[in-house]
């Protein structure tokens, strides 16, 4: 992926993201994309169909207008259209990703990853959340990953800022400090 490929999404889940705003629909068009998504997920095939070169336009805008025209906001059915006339329909995935980044800090929600090699009782994840909480200012959504080769302590990443204080970390620490010593 080229450095521009994430900036056509940010740039495209922006501008969604401000005409949602405008009309009031931020939950709606939030909503709309997570259907969107789910149904992607599943299967490809709109999306493979909307990025084929060899299908004409006006196919693919004959299948949003089916798909999206009825079923879904304007604002959606005509950002779907946009993504086909300036052929960007296989952004699609990262622009949903990224509007759901603006939609959580419009909203003062922060995802957080936590890594442990055990899992987290609810009176360990509470405790988390509300030291998380106190540190950022913001309302936390915890997504809870088990990984054994921590051996043990807690991976903390929040959006660009990670706080590994796993056991496998430390002894890493431990043994590149041992290697760095020089013996005579």
């Amino acid at each position: 992926m080229s450095h521009y490929e994430p900036q056509v999404s940010k740039r495209y889940a922006r501008a969604l993201f401000e005409a949602a705003k405008q009309h009031n629909a931020i939950d709606l068009i939030s909503e709309e994309l997570t259907g969107i998504h789910n149904t992607i997920v599943i299967d490809n095939s709109l999306i493979n169909f909307l990025t084929a070169p060899q299908v004409a336009d006006e196919d693919k805008y004959s299948l949003i207008d089916n798909i999206f025209k009825n079923r879904f906001s304007d604002i959606i059915h005509g950002f779907m259209r946009l993504l086909v006339e300036k052929h960007r329909t296989r952004f699609v995935e990262p622009v949903i990703e990224e509007f759901t980044n603006l939609v959580e800090e419009e909203k003062g929600i922060l995802r957080v990853k936590v890594t442990t090699s055990l899992p987290l009782d609810k009176r360990q994840s509470d405790e988390l959340v509300a030291r998380l909480r106190k540190m950022t200012g913001k309302t936390i959504h915890l997504y809870r990953e088990i990984n054994k080769e921590i051996i043990g302590g807690i991976v903390i990443n929040m959006k660009n800022h990670i706080i590994d204080d796993s056991i496998k970390s430390k002894l890493d620490s431990i043994k590149n400090h041992l290697l760095s010593i020089k013996v005579h």
